[in-house]
């Protein structure tokens, strides 16, 4: 027996388990217990894009437009996010003045939002909407924002800061202002662009109703509209530009110093509307003595066209901020694009 207890030990001796506390006792025990502390989500970045169902929700308001490689539209996304929030923390964006005449000194792009967002439920400020195309990305953005300073910001930052968001943009490629955002034809247009042009060249060329029926006769002519009498006056353009020119003033050029100035406009996903007729238009808006600069102009006159949206904003420094390309400004080329995998 004690060879057997060297080798294999002490026998084991059965142990009976501790009573189950009673029902009482555990529900005294779970009530004296702390409450654990709620879990603190996770940031999330990759799904700040709103779905745009459809795209007249979008007019009425300024935007941005933002364009990234194809494919990478969420990580542009979640870059852009961060690089906005950054936006109101740190820099200082002056607001527009109450009547909408250029920026008011003293605000901040940070105290714009925070008042937007106290004055509305839903506490918008700067959205981003998935138009559902590749390479691009559109931002609402509330009214009392300067979006062309907001631009403008970014693309100094990308230029002169290195450390800054917008210098290590990866995804975000260019950053494009539109102060009005109408339907995309002729008219919201001509009438979107004419209060800016007015504003950056003291004056108007020519009246925006006389201008309007001007380009909607060349593009019956060139076959882009319905024929006269095919249409109601309330449905066709042309009768209805005839109005608007009949009821308006006499254009003021102003007696501003001249400025030069370039047109740019873009089509995207939307062919039919007629880009040569509308920058003509545009071109008749601004005062004649203000001379064209293709290349360094002092104004550029921006027109964005996405199916059936058209944005206008007039900028200064276009030239000079590489086309508001932040890869351009911080010197660096684009992200490539990511090759598709054979299945």
């Amino acid at each position: 027996m004690d060879l057997f207890r060297k080798i294999f030990g002490r026998k084991k001796t059965a142990t009976t388990a501790a009573p189950a506390p009673a029902p009482e006792k555990k529900r005294a025990a779970a009530e004296a217990a702390p409450a654990p502390a709620p879990k603190k989500p996770k940031k999330d970045n990759t799904n700040v894009l709103r779905r745009v169902n459809q795209l007249r929700d979008l007019r009425g308001r300024q935007a941005l437009l933002f364009t990234c490689p194809t494919r990478q539209e969420r990580k542009a996304a979640s870059e852009a996010f961060e690089l906005l929030q950054e936006m109101q923390r740190e820099r200082r964006a002056p607001r527009r003045s109450p009547g909408g005449g250029g920026a008011a000194p003293g605000g901040s792009l940070a105290d714009a939002l925070a008042a937007e967002a106290a004055s509305s439920r839903k506490g918008a400020k700067i959205v981003l909407h998935d138009l559902g195309s590749q390479g691009l990305l559109y931002a609402t953005v509330d009214k009392r924002v300067d979006v062309v300073r907001l631009a403008t910001l970014l693309a100094e930052d990308a230029a002169g800061a290195p450390t800054s968001a917008a210098a290590g943009s990866k995804f975000m490629v260019r950053v494009m202002p539109l102060q009005t955002v109408g339907f995309a034809d002729l008219a919201a247009c001509v009438e979107g662009a004419a209060p800016l042009i007015s504003e950056a060249f003291g004056g108007l060329g020519a009246p925006a109703g006389a201008t309007l029926l001007e380009a909607e006769e060349a593009r019956r002519a060139a076959g882009g509209a319905a024929p006269a009498g095919d249409a109601d006056d309330d449905d066709d353009p042309v009768a209805k530009a005839a109005k608007k020119a009949a009821d308006e003033a006499p254009a003021d050029p102003g007696t501003a110093p001249p400025r030069s100035y370039a047109i740019q406009l873009k089509r995207r996903n939307a062919d039919s509307f007629p880009k040569d007729i509308a920058i003509r238009a545009l071109a008749k808006l601004v005062p004649p003595h203000h001379p064209v600069d293709l290349k360094t102009p002092d104004v550029t006159i921006l027109v964005e066209v996405y199916k059936s949206l058209c944005g206008v904003a007039v900028v200064e420094g276009y030239a000079k901020h590489k086309g508001f390309n932040l890869h351009a400004c911080a010197g660096k080329q684009a992200a490539p694009v990511p090759k598709k995998k054979k299945t």
